[in-house]
């Protein structure tokens, strides 16, 4: 990772200027006028949001993931020591605004009524204490995963946008968080374009080793084989969205198939990622296929 040094500080400075250019603060998108006193034991009633089982899940996955951020955190800085941007500035810095979005969106929850807040709480605390993440191995599979994973996440909240929000209340705050993983993803895919440069062979590896064993990093999430199941049911997100909106876009960014003169082990992983990238592609069209035919057997 030494040798990202110089590159990494470029997306720095880069990224704080953009970020700087489009501050917001949560507490002035929260929609404080539905606010209400809870008592204690409550049963759970929707305040002004009316969603279905996918909706609700994908929120719940959604706010637990940014919640067990101190585990993200441990994650970027581990491969890499104190003195290095990445370690010393980029990871608080990253931390910072993906609180943010917790923060935003618990606010939402809360006074919209979207999901039963005893039930989030529970699972939050569970998810926090089990001490379960995502866990590259190396530096560079690390910008490999966080190069897919924030513009998965761009992408999940945009059809959240579209979906969820009936009453218009959270418009504008999505847009906002999405706008912030957009930055991310902006970030981690430059650091990771700048190492295919360095070391085309080993990030070959690397990235096509977190592309076909990619998951969300809610995978301690209780239940949460349920939730994605549900959400893949409704197509908010599914096997289609990630391979056509996320994997392909971002292996093209990075030329990952352009690249000559690999290693042995680089073009066999190339192989693999390629034959994964059409079985996926195969497994999203069956997808959205069987959930057009449930659609038109439910109307």
């Amino acid at each position: 990772m030494e040798n990202l040094r110089e590159p990494i500080e470029g997306l720095i400075h880069r990224h704080i200027e953009a970020a700087d250019a489009r501050v917001w603060y949560p507490h002035e998108v929260t929609p404080w006028i539905l606010g209400g006193d809870f008592k204690t034991n409550e049963e759970w009633t929707s305040r002004e949001t009316q969603l279905t089982a996918g909706e609700q899940s994908a929120l719940f996955v959604i706010l637990l993931t940014e919640d067990n951020l101190p585990y993200y955190f441990e994650g970027v800085r581990k491969h890499t020591g104190k003195g290095h941007p990445l370690h010393d500035i980029w990871a608080p810095l990253w931390t910072s605004e993906e609180g943010r979005h917790s923060i935003v969106i618990r606010d939402w929850i809360s006074l919209t009524g979207a999901l039963d807040l005893r039930k989030l709480e529970d699972a939050r605390r569970a998810q926090v204490s089990s001490n379960v993440a995502p866990d590259p191995e190396t530096g560079i599979e690390t910008l490999g995963y966080t190069t897919i994973q924030e513009p998965a996440t761009k992408v999940k909240y945009g059809r959240v946008i579209r979906r969820a929000d009936k009453e218009s209340y959270g418009k504008k705050m999505f847009g906002l968080v999405a706008g912030d993983e957009n930055l991310h993803g902006e970030f981690y895919g430059g650091a990771t374009e700048a190492a295919v440069e360095i070391d085309p062979s080993t990030t070959t590896i690397a990235v096509a080793k977190q592309v076909i064993y990619f998951t969300f990093p809610g995978v301690g999430i209780p239940d949460f084989t349920t939730h994605q199941g549900l959400i893949r049911r409704e197509r908010i997100f599914g096997i289609h969205e990630l391979v056509n909106d996320v994997h392909i876009p971002t292996l093209n960014r990075l030329g990952i198939f352009k690249h000559e003169g690999l290693s042995s082990d680089a073009e066999q992983a190339r192989e693999l990622l390629s034959a994964h990238i059409e079985r996926l592609v195969r497994i999203g069209k069956k997808e959205v296929e069987r959930a057009r035919e449930l659609e038109e057997a439910s109307a």
